[in-house]
């Protein structure tokens, strides 16, 4: 059976937190003076929740699949989609806010949990050899399983940020200025994306305009995963069985990395990645049913 569709979704007056109490920059603003620039001068962070951000989702769906026959059975999906919005979720945990505090034009971007593109297939053979056999070499050598899961995605979305205010808006928002598309960068671990499409801002005094990068805008590693098992039970009594499995967990062994850090005050950190998924894991399982 094959299917194919088109899947979206809108979001609209959806909740999230906005920041209503920045310092004003200004002739003679310093990060001391934060407190004293403020709207309110006589509160701290005032964060109260608006219903106006918005999201939308498109995505073109695919999905191939076999129902179980003559020992064989698979199927597989492919999602191509693109889903953006002003902020992910309510109070997000990295989540970016606007940098002057109340304009949501920098923060309009890719979602959080934006995934291009992502396929995922599994399958299920019924080994046919010794199957009906009766005897000892039935019993150890037939009715084997084997089974698979291969799973790929590309990355998710990542801001840069500036490591201190310079705007002196005391929102610790600050973004750097982009000069071009940061994401045709060499993809090594080493540098992932191109760092110098990305310009610090330069700190004047009083504080200045917000950096022209936006939310968002660099991609991160994909994902590579394959799976395999191979499985039997063998039959005890009539109602006891042992299941014995051998399992590989990203048996091609891929190196998965994690994302690169994106500290643009850190340059010998900047763009590189320092972690990485676990590598292959084999395991051997046995399981009494009764």
């Amino acid at each position: 059976m094959a299917e194919i569709g088109f899947v979206g979704s809108l979001g609209r007056k959806l909740a999230a937190y906005l920041e209503v109490n920045p310092a004003v920059p200004g002739p003679g603003a310093t990060l001391a003076n934060a407190q004293q620039r403020r709207i309110y001068k006589e509160f701290n962070l005032i964060r109260p929740t608006f219903s106006r951000f918005n999201s939308n989702y498109n995505a073109l769906q695919a999905k191939l699949e076999r129902r179980f026959a003559s020992g064989l059975s698979f199927a597989a999906s492919y999602t191509w989609s693109k889903a953006i919005d002003f902020q992910s979720s309510v109070n997000f945990g990295g989540e970016n806010r606007p940098q002057d505090g109340f304009s949501l034009s920098d923060v309009r971007g890719l979602a959080a949990f934006h995934v291009a593109h992502r396929f995922v297939a599994n399958y299920l053979y019924e080994m046919p050899w010794f199957k009906t056999r009766r005897d000892v070499l039935g019993w150890v050598a037939g009715g084997w399983r084997f089974s698979g899961l291969i799973s790929g995605q590309t990355g998710g979305p990542l801001t840069v940020n500036e490591p201190v205010d310079l705007s002196l808006r005391s929102l610790g928002a600050d973004r750097p200025d982009l000069l071009r598309d940061p994401n045709n960068g060499p993809k090594t671990a080493q540098q992932w994306f191109d760092t110098g499409a990305f310009v610090r801002l330069p700190a004047l005094a009083g504080g200045q305009r917000s950096g022209t990068a936006g939310r968002n805008v660099v991609i991160g590693p994909g994902i590579v995963q394959t799976d395999v098992g191979l499985s039997k039970h063998f039959s005890v009594t009539e109602r006891q069985r042992l299941q014995l499995r051998f399992e590989a967990f990203n048996v091609i062994d891929k190196t998965n990395f994690l994302n690169p850090l994106t500290n643009i005050g850190a340059p010998q950190t900047f763009g590189v990645i320092q972690q990485a998924r676990p590598a292959r894991i084999l395991q051997v399982a046995l399981k009494y049913l009764f």
